[in-house]
């Protein structure tokens, strides 16, 4: 059977002219609390992702593991097992590499041409006319057309490799 859990209310005083300013100090102590917590644990977080960093072991992808030494238990009494120093690649589409590529191929529209599609596209919005490179017609031209090679394709977007910090669960 489960047990209930108790909750704790805590009596609130109502707002009021007399006391506005008493409540108003204790707004800007917590929310003072509150900056210097989160300061807190951003150096937590940063000297936790150093030493994985430092003494972690990479997995096949990229991510970089420490055990803790102990399982860890957490007032709530979850269990914790090891840190992960996760890595995170995004890809950017970089329309630049794109119309370059697109003039290569000479599939490039000129700008006045651009301006024409583009006024037409406002005039009837429902038209659904490409005016601009983007990833979907890019990948359409790769493999419909067949003009654009895999290498190519991957050539138009830009990678950045970022880390994120991960605790691990038992």
């Amino acid at each position: 059977m489960p047990t209930a859990t108790k909750t704790r209310t805590v009596s609130r005083r109502p707002a009021s002219p007399a006391n506005v300013a008493a409540l108003f100090r204790e707004w800007l102590s917590l929310r003072r609390m509150e900056r210097l917590t989160a300061n807190r644990v951003t150096a937590l977080r940063d000297q936790l992702l150093e030493v994985v960093e430092k003494t972690g072991t990479v997995d096949e992808k990229g991510h970089q593991i420490l055990p803790l030494p102990t399982i860890v238990v957490d007032e709530d009494g979850e269990r914790w097992e090891g840190l992960q120093r996760q890595r995170v690649v995004t890809r950017t589409f970089d329309e630049d590499r794109a119309v370059a590529l697109l003039k290569r191929h000479r599939l490039w529209i000129g700008k006045e041409q651009l301006r024409a599609l583009e006024a037409l596209r406002a005039a009837l919005p429902a038209l659904s006319i490409d005016v601009a490179p983007n990833p979907e017609a890019m990948l359409r031209l790769a493999y419909e057309g067949k003009r654009l090679s895999a290498e190519e394709f991957d050539g138009l977007f830009t990678e950045r490799v970022t880390y994120r910090f991960v605790p691990k669960k038992v």
